[in-house]
């Protein structure tokens, strides 16, 4: 990859912290921002420099949704901001991708 832009991937990019910290992150060209939700409107998706859709964190299919993006995108930092999503992610990270930082509690 030829960008050198940090990174970060966000879970729950419809949530309205989350819209606020992805515009701040943008707004100083220095971050390439991911965002993935369930509803395929999240109002976060035109603010990201990349979006997704991906099953909800309960839905059994929410492990290989996110490994694929994980894989695909590359992230420096992956921000689950959804409860049900966290223990996943940090599994996932742990297991598959220990490069990877996760910013939630563990």
């Amino acid at each position: 990859m030829s960008d050198q832009r940090i990174r970060i991937l966000f879970t729950g990019g419809g949530g309205a912290g989350t819209i606020e910290v992805i515009r701040a992150l943008k707004a100083t060209g220095r971050y390439y921002v991911i965002a993935a939700d369930a509803g395929e409107h999240s109002a976060g998706f035109p603010l990201a420099d990349k979006k997704y859709v991906i099953p909800w964190g309960i839905d059994p299919a929410f492990a290989a949704a996110m490994r694929a993006m994980l894989a695909r995108e590359q992230p420096h930092f992956v921000v689950p901001l959804v409860d049900e999503e966290i223990p996943i992610v940090h599994r996932l990270v742990t297991e598959e991708f220990p490069t990877v930082k996760v910013v939630a509690p563990s």
